[in-house]
């Protein structure tokens, strides 16, 4: 019949097609990131903490979505993050439950106290 068309008449347009995208997605990959300018996030750890975890600061590809939290489970390989903890995105106090944006620096840090 008119305007039918078989598998096998199809299929190699479909597969060259393809081709063609797939090499066009691996020509462009890097470059479409590039495009979007997402920033790392950097991560720092203060005091205590520092000394307990052996770290002082962590570099970590931006995810969209990720919170306070997620930041400190990708971090430190979710480790226990006592209760007490302080956390701050670029010099602000945040709860863990906090987004953050590409770029941003994290803070951890014991609780301040004095006398």
């Amino acid at each position: 019949k008119k305007g039918q068309f078989g598998f096998h008449e199809i299929f190699p347009v479909v597969l060259t097609r393809l081709r063609s995208v797939l090499i066009f997605t691996q020509a462009h990959f890097c470059t479409i990131f590039e495009l979007l300018n997402l920033m790392p996030v950097n991560v720092k750890f203060f005091a205590s903490l520092r000394q307990t975890l052996d770290l002082d600061s962590v570099t970590l590809d931006y995810q969209p979505g990720d919170d306070v939290q997620a930041i400190w489970n990708r971090a430190t390989a979710a480790a226990d993050k006592p209760a007490n903890t302080l956390c701050a995105i670029n010099l602000e106090y945040v709860k863990p439950d906090t987004t953050i944006n590409d770029g941003d620096e994290v803070a951890f840090f014991p609780p301040v106290t004095g006398g």
